[in-house]
């Protein structure tokens, strides 16, 4: 379920902003690592710029 609605090049732009956020905060080392990540992928599900299905899918274990 997505909260706003963007246009192709508008989640584009949001999401490259969202990563370099992700990458200079990984650099900085600021917050843990798992913080950064945790935040950018429930970020990037909040403004429906990632597939609930997709996010699903790479953090289940099948093992």
């Amino acid at each position: 379920m997505a909260f706003f609605e963007f246009s192709q090049t508008g989640s584009a732009i949001l999401t490259l902003t969202v990563v370099a956020i992700m990458f200079i905060l990984f650099l900085r080392e600021t917050f843990p690592t798992e913080v950064v990540a945790i935040t950018g992928a429930a970020l990037m599900l909040g403004l429906g710029l990632l597939p609930y299905e997709d996010a699903l899918q790479v953090l289940s274990n099948p093992a």
